[in-house]
């Protein structure tokens, strides 16, 4: 029976599990019990219990980890004893995977069962994850403070996923790799990372994320049809630079004000990828809009996020503003539509983020300038990408699904504008010894109130203005609605709070845009109108 090895092993679990001390000759031991058990499983055609052996195996090494002394000083034994299982199992269960296809059921040939399919595909993937799983739990037990030993065994580890997705074709084993490596980097990153000893592990991040964009190029040839090595490489670029400028912003105060040529450096391999795909892959292959798509992405995020970074102020939602319009524009030339999708959600999220969070205004604090500050530079760069996306996002490719995206980008940018006229006129009134903008309608301020009052009338003949130009009736409406609240805030509010030359001044400057706006109308307007 196939199950036979599985039960020796979870038998000799029991020792392990109940010594206070275990012999290294019990590996030795556990190894041919999982050789054992393979050899069965290729007999009896059944490998449900390779996964079982799997598991269990790793589960003796973390029982063995766990009776290590927390002042341990060398991790030798268990990195040789993780790093020979582990490979022992990627090996074999490649091999598995190969031995056991997926059925090709219309061809008439009797199918293999379809759990051993699946189990042979999951094998592999499993084999690579869970070791990397014991790795971190063993950098967050134990004091490695020196991370060479444990990123030396991943990336020996992530080298030999990254052979075996080359020569046994299974593309996904080179994102396993990845996403394992991150996970331990960042592991290690957040409860071992030290400011005052920045450049060992700053050279291991350089170094893995140099191996990963290299790793599609070198096998060019294998890969030319695939997808899924070249987008490894584009994320380790993005894992990469999180660590890269964390470990930088933290370590070396003197870059304080250097931090935007962290992307920079990035942008420039992101940028050499694309211009060796544009070379090196014919325009005729399937997969190029796709291996196109994700270093044409990434390459102007780094350079979008230079400037937020440089100047420090909301650089995280600028970033997606910026990118958003660029992944639009990179969409007119590879038609990819993943890169129009991912842009508009992009602009949606940095829409969100500055007008639907009540605390973004306590993010930074005021500026000694009013008008020209952060809030012109944050909200006005937010708001012309949603206007440049939606230039880009012309028809037919303007609708996503049964919503005209064209027409909620240009809606974004004239709420973004609004409210950062709204923004701009609280900062100017807020007392100087706020540190904060204060958005205010109920202290009898009279000139704030005013202002309020003549900005939207303006912002609404501004509108409808442009729905003349453009011809778009949405606009206008938009136009008429503001003009309506501005008059109802001047009768309601403005009348009842206001000294009489106040009250004046309002309800004149309010009249004086009201008929502006009636005379552009009669003028403009055309009732044949349809759109």
């Amino acid at each position: 029976s196939p199950w036979f090895p599985p039960l020796t092993l979870l038998l000799m679990l029991l020792p392990v599990l109940s010594s206070p001390e275990v012999s290294f000759l019990v590996w030795p031991a556990i190894l041919l019990v999982d050789v054992l058990a393979i050899s069965v499983a290729v007999s009896s055609g059944v490998l449900a219990p390779v996964v079982v052996m799997l598991i269990l195996t790793l589960g003796v090494a973390l029982a063995w980890l766990l009776k290590v002394p927390a002042e341990i000083t060398s991790l030798t034994p268990f990195l040789f004893v993780l790093g020979g299982f582990a490979g022992f199992f990627v090996i074999a269960s490649s091999w598995l995977a190969r031995r056991y296809p997926p059925a090709l059921k219309d061809e008439g040939k009797k199918a293999t069962p379809v759990l051993n399919e699946e189990v042979a595909a999951s094998l592999p993937v499993m084999s690579a994850a869970l070791p990397f799983v014991l790795l971190i739990m063993a950098t967050l037990r134990l004091p490695v403070q020196n991370p060479s030993p444990v990123f030396g065994l991943g990336l020996a580890l992530g080298l030999l996923l990254l052979g075996l997705a080359k020569m046994a074709r299974i593309t996904p084993l080179s994102l396993t790799a990845l996403l394992c490596m991150l996970g331990l980097e960042v592991a290690w990153h957040s409860a071992r990372f030290q400011p005052g000893n920045p450049w060992t592990p700053l050279c291991w991040y350089l170094g893995v994320f140099a191996v990963f964009a290299l790793y599609p190029f070198f096998f060019r040839k294998t890969f030319r049809q695939t997808v899924l090595p070249w987008a490894t490489a584009a994320l380790a670029a993005i894992g990469h630079f999180l660590l890269v400028f964390v470990t930088v912003k933290s370590s070396f105060p003197g870059m304080a004000n250097k931090l935007g040529l962290i992307p920079a450096f990035f942008a420039v391999p992101a940028i050499l990828s694309l211009l060796g795909i544009l070379r090196g892959v014919k325009p005729e292959g399937a997969a190029r809009n796709g291996q196109l798509a994700w270093f044409g992405g990434t390459a102007p995020l780094f350079i979008t996020l230079i400037f937020p970074i440089q100047f420090d102020h909301q650089w995280l939602t600028l970033s997606w503003a910026l990118e958003g319009a660029a992944l639009i524009w990179l969409f007119l030339r590879v038609p990819h539509q993943g890169l129009r999708a991912t842009g508009l959600v992009l602009l949606a999220v940095a829409f969100a983020m500055l007008t639907l969070n009540p605390s973004v205004l306590s993010y930074q604090p005021r500026g000694a300038t009013p008008i020209f500050n952060w809030y012109l530079y944050t909200y006005g760069i937010a708001a012309a990408a949603m206007f440049l996306g939606a230039w880009w996002l012309k028809e037919p490719n303007h609708r996503l699904a049964e919503v005209n995206a064209r027409g909620v980008l240009w809606a974004f940018g004239g709420v973004l504008l609004f409210w950062l006229l709204n923004i701009e006129i609280a900062d100017y009134f807020t007392p100087a010894e706020s540190r904060f903008t204060v958005i205010e309608f109920s202290d009898n301020n009279l000139g704030r109130d005013m202002a309020y009052s003549i900005a939207w009338g303006l912002f609404a003949l501004a509108l409808l203005m442009v729905g003349f130009w453009v011809k778009a009736r949405g606009v206008r409406y938009a136009g008429i609605g503001l003009m309506a609240v501005s008059l109802l805030k001047v009768f309601f509010h403005d009348l009842s709070s206001l000294d009489s030359i106040y009250r004046i001044a309002a309800l004149m400057g309010v009249a004086v845009i009201a008929l502006a706006a009636s005379f552009l109308y009669q003028r403009f307007f055309d009732r044949t109108e349809t759109k």
